[in-house]
């Protein structure tokens, strides 16, 4: 094993005390990056979650949705993204903690074989707010 002063440590034993800190590091960042169940907007999402996402708009059976994702806090995150999906008028659909993992998130808003292109936060208010000056 490995000799650290006096004291001869095996690789078994710094696994073992390893695999439960990136498992509880694994499970604060998934909570971190759950959605408050209060969250109902972008508005909401931009209060409590922070702004420093990048931000997609996205096409999908007619119908706008804007994408916010980021990659998830801590080295032992996910291969993707955090995601989070509002619809056109500003209203909270849908997130996955990983985007690329996720099955039913691919089934239902695609990955790769969709149609979306970069979109600043503020362009999004800005459509947004036209959005509700249609209606």
């Amino acid at each position: 094993g490995l000799v650290f002063g006096f004291v001869a440590v095996s690789p078994c034993l710094i696994m073992m005390l390893l695999a439960p800190c990136c498992w509880g590091l694994r499970w604060i960042s998934f909570h971190w990056s759950q959605p408050p169940t209060e969250m109902k907007t972008l508005a909401d999402f931009e209060s409590r979650m922070g702004t420093d996402y990048a931000y997609v708009v996205l096409e999908k059976d007619g119908q706008r949705y804007y994408e916010a994702k980021r990659r998830p806090p801590f080295g032992t995150a996910p291969s993707g993204y955090t995601c989070y999906l509002f619809d056109q008028e500003g209203k909270y659909v849908d997130w996955t903690w990983d985007n690329w993992d996720d099955v039913a998130w691919k089934e239902r808003w695609g990955e790769t074989e969709r149609d979306e292109r970069p979109i600043t936060l503020a362009e999004i208010n800005e459509q947004i707010r036209n959005a509700g000056r249609k209606t």
